[in-house]
């Protein structure tokens, strides 16, 4: 059962204004379980997917490999797109390497790899 009340008026300095109707809207006690509905997703829309194994690199990283073994560093700073300077290439060039071969496959780190990727491609122009 809902009950409401009147709304009361409060009197602030010299403007009336009126509170809001106070609305009881507590169900009647019962003694009765709720009952609780199964939700059933399909496998595709669950995102931690355990079936999928994750896509190996290493053909990627052995061309990049090759690639930056024969090529001649700058020691300049190198611009690799609107929003990432290379400052020190021959570092970044390790790091990405090693992030990659220790995470290889996984989808969170191919940033790296396509960042190694983009400088392949901009050395290669020059």
């Amino acid at each position: 059962m809902i009950k409401f009340f009147k709304p009361k008026i409060l009197t602030i300095g010299r403007m009336p204004t009126t509170a809001s109707p106070e609305i009881l809207l507590a169900p009647a006690p019962t003694h009765q379980k709720p009952r609780t509905q199964s939700l059933q997703l399909s496998a595709s829309f669950c995102k931690n997917d355990t079936t999928q194994k994750p896509v190996s690199w290493c053909t990627e990283i052995n061309e990049l490999e090759i690639f930056f073994a024969d090529v001649q560093l700058q020691k300049q700073s190198v611009k690799l797109n609107q929003c990432c300077t290379i400052t020190n290439v021959l570092l970044f060039i390790e790091t990405h390497f090693t992030t990659i071969k220790a995470n290889d496959g996984k989808k969170s780190f191919i940033p790296f790899l396509h960042r190694l990727q983009e400088l392949k491609q901009l050395l290669s122009i020059n």
